[in-house]
């Protein structure tokens, strides 16, 4: 009967989720309504805008510096010792201001002795304990106050003497905006109410203030049951926008406000805009024959709060992102005279960052609307309005839920096409007045614009060219390939030379990071295209957790309940590990920062936006999940997928059989298509080269790029069309015409043809790849193994080079590429390994290669094994995975391994030929430190878990010792049941989850020799 007590303490929870929920939303509308949480500024925001408004662009020292090394031959040394400047960064949170300048400055430098080459720095206020926020220094010197810009100097003076960057997070939380803003300059949003009426008669009503969207109502609920006002809502506030009236041909209005797929069908051709009718908020219509919706649209303040992290004692209003000019205010304020930021623009202030597009809102809106859609479009939209209502469309919070919607209102093909206008127009917004409106901005102080440019109707490709450091991220659509090649296809079209992620980040999985997630993750992103990694993130340290209402072992840190990311400063279990780790990192970004990319097939995007709540079980790492390593986290279960999901999964499956073919892809979108040329084999759209374009399931596109397909197939572009092909017109302008047009093209298009490979071609169900155009000629090109076993890696070239080798970035190794009797070239890659190919024209190189073959193997079968805090002694082969073993699966204790081996008596005598000994590890979960007699030798991390163990050997009797620190996850379950250290809050996701640990065997003594002796 357990299952069934378990069951009903679970309703209970949520049912009293639900109660406190209500209670809090009606607490927030009695309060909220009556009380706006801001009161207004003393100062309009437009006046914060500096009088020099024209500005001539400042040449940026991060991009010169980017720029040179694109193009400047590459350098072995650089890639065996990378400098700092290639290392990743971390988002490092502060408590607010709660900083002193000598911890700021000493972990400065402990990020620059572990390879971090710069730091984002975010003024928090997630899981600040209620005394800190209490205190005087939170309330009167927190963010934006002197002191605070004060902390940010020394910060900035300390990074110049270390050679690191700088970014600042755009104000505090997220989006962007604060005390500065009042209730008129933030976002607004499109509302309505509605009256069902029945002709022939004639009505006369007043025009209804629109009810509050339940979206508001459960973003105002949670703010008042956390203390954060998240949102407003000021419907005295509202303008009419129209008054819109359709005869209704079927009903579904359903009763139940939870019910968001309930719709009513309207006659297109019955539609007529009636706000003529309406005089002193009164509407006196004739209504015809028949049952009639009446819909009565608004627009008001979306009344949107900072409430992501925002480190303030003042509540502020996001600023409105659809409206330049308060957009330049915002970063005057932001930047003002009074912070002193100004000398250290682009020394070393790099960037200001925003976050992805996280708002609250209901539909998107701006002043002028109506009048800027026609202007862009071409018609009226006020008869087809009434198609945008939809709840929550634009409502982070649905999204991030995976709500499923329906518009109120059906209005057939006619409305889907008109919703395709809107969501360009919007999308065209955002791009001028938010995106290139700050990226114009920073350039004309020589300051760039890191972005998150997706998270609502976004043309993410083409977002991603008006940033300077266009940014993608783990977390969004579960760290997918398909979503993070939007951002770095996008940003290989417009010539960006970084390509940032925020990484290592996944819901439910906080503590279980291990050095061989972070560089298996790594390479997905690398194999995405991404070429700077942002570790998600680093926590600053407190003194005094304890007595702080912090876990006295860890301290403050922003995710403490466990649902996302791991700290990744001191208290990470591995920390001891950063410094090899990134210098893994850092070769790879040199390397990807090299010369210009190119790809074998571009593929057509499918519209505007991911969806967020994208899964892919098929995917490798999707939602972060690793093979074997989680037996116990059971989030694997695949929600019903939704149509961008479906749509989505589908072109991955064509896109994995174009990889099997040893084929390369990126994305494309309309507008670098439409611009696209091809020449000699060669299809160029903006800086992306490839030799081919591929469109599946792509059932719209414009007509302009349809006959422009057809004009680069006729000039002997390979155009492969599978899935649905393209048959109409995307929008409700002359449609009937534009449908003609673009299926007179697909229907003489082929099907089927084959595309050509580049200068590589790999045949591997798994492996991925991406690839770089050196200058002068010559290629780098990266492959990646995202599976729990090894495999082989087989190439064969297409083209000339004087020179090919391998380069390991783990070992920091050049091997020779060696050829079969058919010229196949063949490497093994381990488990989650990778290797980069170097084809250059050098002929007399300047590096050593590793080449060797073993020649004698031991096995090691007699261990012995303690844990200091589990009663368990182990002797003989090695136990295995510590989740078998009672005494050890909460353990988050250091495993001691050892045992002995003997070494041959004319060891010295191999080691001057220059064998070498390597312990082989079969597999471990977590981390190993290895001793020879006594000496630190070195750590296994990652597959093939090997460790050189020559520098210690001794002929005869050897000790060697294997410390093993397992994932902190293990030890935190039990501290959060029985509220230990500190953590008494629940871990909301995967409290029971435990991960594997220990070192599996066998295990064994490798000796090589240098091949050929």
């Amino acid at each position: 009967m357990t299952w069934l007590w378990r069951t009903l303490q679970v309703l209970l929870a949520i049912f009293l989720l639900f109660l406190l929920l209500a209670a809090g939303g009606l607490l927030y509308s009695v309060h909220y309504i009556k009380t706006p949480p801001v009161a207004d500024p003393t100062k309009p925001l437009t006046s914060w805008i500096h009088a020099e408004e024209r500005r001539s662009t400042v040449a940026a020292p991060w991009e010169i510096e980017a720029r040179q090394h694109q193009y400047d031959p590459l350098d072995i040394a650089h890639f065996i010792s990378p400098p700092l400047r290639f290392g990743p960064w971390t988002r490092w949170w502060w408590p607010g201001n709660l900083v002193t300048t000598e911890e700021l400055q000493r972990e400065m430098r402990l990020f620059a002795e572990v390879g971090i080459a710069g730091v984002e720095i975010q003024p928090f206020a997630i899981s600040v304990s209620e005394a800190d926020k209490d205190s005087t220094r939170w309330q009167e010197t927190g963010w934006d106050s002197p002191e605070f810009y004060q902390h940010l100097a020394s910060v900035m003076l300390e990074a110049r003497e270390l050679g690191m960057g700088v970014d600042l997070n755009n104000g505090s939380g997220w989006p962007t905006g604060g005390p500065h803003v009042a209730l008129e300059d933030g976002l607004r949003q499109l509302l309505h109410s509605e009256r069902i009426v029945r002709g022939p008669s004639q009505v006369k009503f007043e025009l209804s203030a629109p009810a509050m969207p339940v979206a508001t109502f459960g973003a105002g609920a949670l703010g008042m049951l956390g203390d954060i006002p998240m949102q407003t809502f000021v419907p005295d506030a509202r303008e009419l926008v129209a008054v819109v009236a359709a005869r209704i041909t079927n009903n579904e209005r359903s009763w139940q406000p939870w019910n968001f797929l309930d719709q009513v069908t309207l006659a297109p051709d019955s539609v007529r805009v009636i706000t003529h009718a309406v005089s002193e908020n009164r509407l006196v219509w004739d209504v015809p024959p028949g049952e009639w919706a009446i819909t009565t649209l608004w627009h008001l303040p979306g009344g949107e709060l900072i409430a992501g992290g925002y480190a303030h004692p003042k509540p502020g209003y996001v600023v409105d992102h659809l409206d330049a000019r308060r957009m330049r205010a915002n970063q005057d304020y932001l930047f003002r005279e009074a912070t002193d930021l100004s000398p250290y623009f682009g020394d070393p202030l790099r960037a200001f960052f925003n976050d992805s597009l996280e708002f609250r809102q209901e539909r998107h809106w701006s002043r002028g609307q109506l009048e800027e859609f026609e202007n862009r479009v071409g018609y009226d939209p006020r008869p087809w309005l009434v198609a945008l209502l939809e709840p929550g469309k634009d409502q982070m919070l649905f999204h991030a839920a995976n709500i499923r919607t329906a518009p109120e209102y059906d209005l057939g093909d006619q409305g889907t096409r008109f919703l395709e206008d809107w969501d360009e127009v919007i999308s065209d917004l955002f791009r001028e007045r938010y995106f290139q409106t700050l990226k114009d901005w920073g350039s004309q102080r020589g300051l760039a614009h890191r972005l998150q440019a997706y998270g609502g109707p976004s043309d993410i490709i083409r977002a991603a060219g008006e940033s300077d450091i266009p940014e993608t991220e783990q977390l969004y659509a579960g760290g997918s390939e398909m979503f993070m090649k939007a951002v770095s296809s996008g940003a290989h079209i417009a010539d960006k030379p970084l390509v940032s992620a925020e990484s290592f980040i996944f819901l439910g999985r906080a503590f279980m990071t291990t050095p061989v997630k972070i560089k298996a993750l790594a390479d997905k992103a690398f194999a995405a295209g991404v070429n700077q990694l942002v570790y998600h993130g680093t926590a600053y340290r407190i003194e005094d957790p304890a007595e702080r209402g912090y876990p006295a072992l860890d301290g403050w840190y922003p995710w403490q309940l466990g649902m996302l990311s791991t700290d990744y400063s001191e208290n990470w279990s591995y920390w001891e590990h950063a410094g090899q780790i990134n210098r893994y990192i850092a070769r790879c970004q040199y390397l990807l920062r090299k010369g210009e990319p190119e790809t074998d097939v571009l593929v057509l995007y499918p519209g505007l936006g991911f969806p967020q709540g994208y899964s892919n079980p098929a995917e490798p790492f999707d939602q972060g999940r690793f093979e074997g390593e989680e037996a116990l986290v059971t989030d694997t279960a695949d929600p019903a997928p939704e149509r961008g999901t479906k749509r989505m999964r589908a072109i991955w499956h064509e896109t994995r059989k174009l990889e099997q073919q040893g084929l390369s892809w990126e994305w494309v979108n309309e507008h670098a298509l439409n611009t696209a040329t091809f020449d000699n084999g060669e299809l160029r759209a903006g800086k992306l080269r490839a030799g081919g374009l591929m469109l599946h399931d792509v059932n719209a596109v414009a007509p302009d790029v349809a006959e422009h397909i057809a004009t680069l197939t006729q000039a002997g572009l390979p155009v492969r069309v599978s899935g649905v092909a393209p048959h109409r017109q995307r929008g409700l302008l002359d449609s009937e015409q534009g449908d003609a047009r673009v299926q007179r093209v697909f229907n003489d298009l082929p099907a089927e043809t084959r595309f050509l490979p580049g200068a590589t071609t790999f045949h591997h169900a798994q492996v991925k790849s991406v690839r770089r155009r050196l200058a002068g000629g010559g290629l780098i090109q990266f492959f990646s193994n995202p599976t729990a076993q090894a495999t082989t890696l087989t190439l064969q070239f297409s083209t000339e080079h004087s020179q090919a080798v391998w380069l390991d970035a783990w070992h920091a190794k050049i091997i020779p590429v060696t050829t079969d009797n058919n010229d196949d070239a063949s490497i093994e890659l381990p488990a989650y390994g990778s290797i980069f190919l170097w084809l250059h024209r050098t002929e007399s190189p300047d590096f050593t290669l590793d080449s060797f073959e073993p020649v004698s193997t031991t096995l090691l079968e007699d261990w012995s094994l303690s844990v200091a805090d589990a009663d368990i002694q182990s002797a003989g082969a090695l136990p295995g995975d510590w989740l078998l073993i009672p005494e050890l699966r909460s353990s988050g204790s250091q495993g001691n391994y050892s045992t002995t081996f003997t070494a041959p008596t004319d060891v010295e005598a191999r080691l001057q030929k220059g064998h070498h000994f390597q312990l082989e590890l079969n597999q471990l979960f977590g981390a190993a430190t290895v001793f020879l007699n006594g000496t630190r030798v070195g750590a296994a991390l990652v597959p093939p878990y090997t460790v050189n163990l020559t520098a210690a050997l001794k002929p005869g009797d050897n000790r060697l010792e294997v410390k093993l620190t397992p994932p902190r996850k293990n030890r935190l379950v039990p501290a959060i049941e029985n509220n230990e250290h500190g953590w008494n809050a629940p871990d909301i996701v995967g409290t029971s989850a435990r991960v594997s640990a220990g070192v599996m065997g066998p295990a064994r003594i490798i000796e090589s020799a240098p091949r050929g002796h």
